[in-house]
């Protein structure tokens, strides 16, 4: 998708309702934009922590979605494909 350029944006978010916290660094690329970031969160007695990179277009349409989350039993992995009207889920094209 091309590797971005310096950060335009770098933002903390703490949560109000949970006990939260997320980083998400925004940067252009040559195709449009690049959102990479975690979130820390305990939900109940589990830890959970998300990372996720986004591609989105010029127009902040977006192109690819990974997301994983990790907590102390598994890992799990997310993959989104957005490739002209057709929309791919871990590699599988999406028939709705």
């Amino acid at each position: 998708m091309g590797k971005p350029e310096s950060p335009a944006r770098s933002v903390i978010w703490v949560g109000l309702k949970s006990l939260s916290m997320e980083h998400l660094i925004l940067a252009r690329i040559k195709s449009g934009w690049h959102l990479k970031g975690t979130i820390i969160s305990k939900i109940g007695k589990r830890a959970y922590t998300f990372k996720y990179v986004i591609y989105a277009d010029r127009l902040f349409k977006t192109r690819r979605v990974r997301v994983s989350e990790v907590t102390s039993r598994s890992v799990r992995n997310l993959s989104i494909d957005f490739i002209g009207p057709a929309v791919f889920v871990n590699g599988k094209i999406r028939a709705d």
